[in-house]
């Protein structure tokens, strides 16, 4: 599960989810244009979609070594709800 994963296991996640995080933040962000929250907010927003993924994934019971392509479908699916919905709630909202 997720919270028993050793330090290493977590310092390799976070550089691994980080890199690619932030290319997909880079591209949205030339994408989307002003509706976006920038390089390094796309970035945030995405790194938390994917651990909230994870988390949910986890909590479901799934174990992400067991069954990649489940793990890769929530990931990839939190992350671009969550930074869909704030690009839209700050279109929509904060305009």
């Amino acid at each position: 599960m997720l919270w028993e994963m050793s330090s290493n296991e977590w310092i390799i996640s976070l550089t691994v989810f980080s890199c690619v995080t932030y290319i997909c933040g880079y591209l949205i962000d030339s994408i989307a244009g002003s509706t976006a929250f920038g390089t390094v907010g796309n970035w945030i927003l995405t790194l938390c979609g994917v651990y909230s993924g994870i988390l949910g994934l986890n909590l479901y019971g799934y174990e992400m070594h067991w069954f990649p392509v489940i793990t890769l479908s929530a990931i990839v699916g939190a992350a671009a709800f969550t930074l869909v919905f704030m690009c839209v709630l700050k279109r929509y909202v904060f305009a």
